[in-house]
């Protein structure tokens, strides 16, 4: 499979077969003509660079990516006037990264404004121990996932370390999906579930 992308176009994802030998012809679609634009929140104060990343997915595939400016504001053009996934990352000094998604839809033309904030109600903590058969690994990436009432979902990400214990402090209450990202074997192998 090869993903096909360029400039002011939508990428397009095609399964190729190892025994093909003629050229293939590739039609890509131009991009849209809407704007996202807004403003990403950590405890009501801007998130400055190097501190958090937006992207825009479009069936599956990152199209645009940018890190917030000194005042916490992101800004993209030219994106599909259909459903995308707007995708903010923040990246505090604790190590844990913190992912929040929703799907927005542009009109032709027009701006659409979606200030991101990473102010939740965060009252609950997470905790455990990530096992391979009945021993802690080296090391492992834990995921937790939740979807708030709103619809935005909201990625954490934390590690394990020798002891294979993890911890995911001021998260909102709700429903979790929990799992290991990958986990390193006591051997130095990679194992992805």
């Amino acid at each position: 499979k090869i993903t096909v992308t360029a400039n002011g176009y939508l990428p397009k994802s095609i399964d190729i077969s190892p025994s093909r030998r003629r050229p293939l012809r590739i039609t890509l679609e131009k991009g849209g003509q809407g704007h996202i634009e807004g403003i990403v929140t950590h405890q009501g104060i801007p998130i400055n660079s190097g501190q958090s990343r937006v992207s825009i997915i479009y069936n599956g595939i990152s199209i645009k990516s940018v890190e917030t400016d000194k005042e916490g504001r992101y800004s993209f053009h030219g994106i599909p006037d259909q459903p995308v996934t707007l995708k903010a990352a923040l990246f505090p000094e604790d190590g844990k990264s913190v992912y929040l998604s929703r799907t927005v839809v542009t009109e032709p033309g027009q701006t659409l404004y979606q200030d991101i904030s990473f102010d939740v109600d965060d009252n609950a903590h997470i905790e455990g121990i990530v096992l391979y058969g009945n021993q802690a690994p080296k090391a492992a990436l834990v995921f937790a996932t939740v979807v708030l009432p709103d619809g935005d979902e909201l990625l954490y990400i934390a590690e394990a370390h020798g002891d294979g214990i993890y911890s995911i402090s001021h998260i909102p209450v709700g429903t979790y999906e929990i799992g290991p990202r990958w986990i390193q074997l006591p051997d130095g192998s990679y194992l992805e579930p």
